[in-house]
């Protein structure tokens, strides 16, 4: 995904990414390349190629990472804790990944420090604050993610974005 490159170009810079097959297959890299000694992977599969890692893979912009611990301070005390209490669609099990609103919000009220919002979509943010351009641009999603000192989530992509970059 075009959303993802920034953030793995800085991550792995050993690595040429591309955005989709098609820039792939188009590229003077792809027709120059040795097969055998090249790869090609879609992003989903990299875990089943390198297994869980042991340590942050991950690099956040360090810029942006220091706007929003800046934006953080602002708002309140520490610990910064991001929520995020909705993921997965019908079509990967939403229904069985979700706790109803109300448990969240039992949740975020015995919170010591500053909650915010890391819910992507439109819908309710339980009162927290929420920064939309955090959360649709996946660059800027991983600098809020590293400038949290706790994310609390269901099974989506906050999860996987603060394994990846070490935030507990």
């Amino acid at each position: 995904q075009g959303r993802l490159i920034e953030l793995f170009r800085r991550s792995f810079p050993y690595v040429t990414w591309f955005p989709t097959p098609e820039a792939l297959t188009a590229s003077n890299e792809y027709q120059a390349a040795d097969p055998a000694h090249s790869a090609w992977y879609r992003m989903g599969d990299l875990l089943a190629a390198f297994g869980a890692q042991p340590k942050p893979f991950l690099k956040a912009d360090p810029v942006k990472v220091a706007g929003y611990k800046a934006r953080l301070a602002a708002i309140g005390p520490p610990p910064y804790i991001g929520f995020s209490w909705k993921g997965g669609s019908p079509e990967t099990h939403e229904r069985v990944r979700n706790a109803p609103k109300d448990r969240w919000r039992d949740l975020i009220q015995k919170c010591p420090g500053t909650p915010i919002s890391i819910q992507y979509g439109p819908g309710d943010k339980l009162g927290l604050p929420h920064w939309p351009c955090a959360i649709e641009d996946l660059d800027e999603f991983a600098a809020l993610i590293a400038a949290l000192d706790l994310v609390i989530s269901c099974c989506g992509a906050s999860v996987h974005f603060a394994g990846g970059l070490g935030v507990p």
